[in-house]
């Protein structure tokens, strides 16, 4: 496999997927530079991003997807069936009525 010649920052992938930066940064903190994930330093040492491979971007996606599937489970109130707060919405962490 050759080399990646360009990579996306965190910045550009929240943007592509539509999604937001903090939860992209938390999922790809497992990811090693094997799973497209790069950590650039800039000029000053203290300025740094997160960059992923097309091959990351994927491997991303993969991890948002499992995170997303799993939200229905995380997020089940016991309220009663009644109750307008019983179901949390499966598109997003509001609360549907």
């Amino acid at each position: 496999m050759a080399a990646p010649s360009y990579v996306f920052t965190i910045a550009k992938v929240a943007d592509m997927l539509g999604e937001d930066r903090a939860l992209l940064e938390d999922l790809a903190l497992g990811m090693e530079p094997e799973d497209g994930r790069l950590f650039i330093v800039d000029i000053d040492e203290y300025t740094s991003v997160t960059a992923f491979t097309p091959f990351g971007v994927e491997y991303l996606k993969q991890l948002l997807a499992n995170f997303k599937a799993q939200l229905p489970r995380v997020l089940k109130v016991n309220l009663p069936r009644s109750s307008p707060n019983a179901y949390a919405c499966s598109e997003g962490l509001s609360w549907t009525r």
